[in-house]
């Protein structure tokens, strides 16, 4: 912890030396001279530095801190089976690493293929069903009361085979690897809304726009004969199949590697997921045959552009987009900016009328960067800024207004006999996604374009 408070100190430092050099240039009414803004530069890349530094070692504390509180748990699911003859954590890995295998499994997969009672023989895993059949109904109806994850009952952290330890069920550590992967590669995903379906039908969310009504005074003893009516709207968010392509693994790879192979899995397939369907979720074709896009459903119909004198990245810019927000949008607690790093490095080192950097990085534990007092994420599928750009550069507002729509979960398919003869085995991941803006006509997302 001391060495995270170190460079959280540090980077203090180096906040308060760029935003000297602001301030100067503010008060003395000029331009920054090159040597400043050299200066300035410099800082800044000791600052990403800092950062990237801090976001590596509070990963890594948190993961040494859950496996500290977790090592006699950990301990425990060694067992084959835990107290109520459930299979445990270690077991179901093993059987996982069994399926993979196919037919060149050994008599210990084998083993706990039949003690998890799973069919050994099916090709297809969907790993939320896999879970099931690896509890026994007593389990299931035991934990009943505990937290949930889609219809899969989660242990919660005090419970015998933990989740943290992969004690749930082999299924669910390799979905935990995918949602992570998921996250790390997509600025829409983290800022979204996220729901689940268990079939992949069209979707209709309602919406509604009363605004243009208000209220009106009548007077005493007055029959009210006026009728308001409310007018509502459909959304309707389809789904698209996602393939990640044929992960192959040689035999030797699943059996010297078997109790991480859950693991690699689900980071590499939820890499591949999450790079295509973000990118789709952000700039994703406006008509059926993509999820709908971000920037593409802003640019196309001009909803919510900011345009004017200063309809580019600068104080003036960024306070037009603000405003052109309503009010009740801006208070939300998911609104926030989005841009590609290229708009960051333009905002940096811009400053407000008192001379004060617009962007003012989080400097305790939790506390995100800001820019004019709102978070903002890094999306790299945005267009690059240019000031000539005629693309959505930047986006801000309530982003719980795009739903990004999950099917069930990722079936992992196994390929036996396709690279037989290389001594491998083939992996196919399948998955269902759909995303949409849900616009009643109050833009809670708007836009920058620079030359619109």
């Amino acid at each position: 912890m001391s060495r995270v408070k170190e460079l959280r100190e540090e980077r203090g430092a180096i906040y308060e030396q760029m935003q000297e050099i602001a301030k100067t240039a503010a008060t003395e009414k000029r331009q920054w001279t090159p040597e400043e803004r050299e200066k300035f530069d410099k800082l800044e890349t000791v600052e990403d530095g800092l950062s990237q530094t801090l976001t590596r070692l509070e990963k890594i504390e948190a993961r040494e801190l859950e496996d500290a509180e977790s090592e006699d748990r950990r301990k425990q699911s060694e067992r084959t089976t835990d107290r109520t003859g459930v299979p445990t954590a270690r077991e179901r890995r093993s059987a996982l690493a069994g399926w993979a295998l196919g037919p060149k499994r050994s008599e210990r997969h084998s083993a706990a293929l039949d003690r998890c009672k799973f069919d050994p023989n099916n090709t297809e895993l969907n790993f939320k069903l896999f879970d099931t059949q690896v509890r026994s109904s007593a389990e299931i109806e035991k934990r009943a009361q505990l937290s949930s994850f889609g219809s899969t009952i989660v242990p919660a952290s005090s419970d015998v085979g933990n989740l943290t330890e992969g004690g749930a069920a082999v299924a669910q550590e390799v979905m935990q690897g995918v949602e992570r992967a998921l996250l790390a590669f997509g600025g829409m995903r983290e800022a979204s809304r996220v729901v689940r379906s268990k079939t992949g039908g069209i979707m209709p969310f309602p919406m509604s726009n009363d605004t243009n009504e208000s209220a009106t005074v009548v007077a005493q003893n007055t029959t009210i004969s006026t009728t308001k009516t409310i007018t509502f709207t459909q959304k309707n968010i389809t789904t698209h199949k996602y393939s990640s392509g044929i992960i192959q693994a040689s035999i030797e790879f699943i059996q010297d590697a078997s109790f991480n192979f859950s693991e690699w899995v689900g980071e590499v397939l939820g890499e591949r997921v999450a790079r295509g369907t973000n990118s789709h979720f952000t700039a994703g074709a406006t008509d059926l045959a993509q999820p709908e896009g971000i920037t593409s459903v802003l640019d196309v119909d001009a909803v919510g552009i900011s345009s004017g004198t200063t309809n580019i990245i600068s104080y003036g810019g960024l306070l037009a987009v603000e405003h052109s927000l309503d009010p009740l949008y801006r208070r939300m607690p998911s609104t926030r900016w989005m841009f590609h790093d290229s708009a960051l490095k333009a905002i940096k080192g811009l400053v407000d009328s008192q001379g004060r950097l617009l962007w003012v990085p989080g400097l305790s534990a939790g506390e995100p960067d800001t820019i004019l007092g709102y978070p903002y994420t890094i999306n790299q599928a945005f267009s690059t800024y240019s000031t000539a750009s005629t693309a959505v550069v930047l986006a801000f507002g309530d982003f719980s207004k795009y739903v990004i729509r999950d099917v069930q979960d990722v079936t992992l398919i196994r390929l036996n006999e396709r690279y037989a003869d290389q001594g491998a085995v083939g992996f196919l991941t399948l998955s269902r996604h759909g995303g949409g803006y849900l616009n009643a006509g109050t833009n809670p997302i708007v836009g920058l374009v620079p030359s619109s």
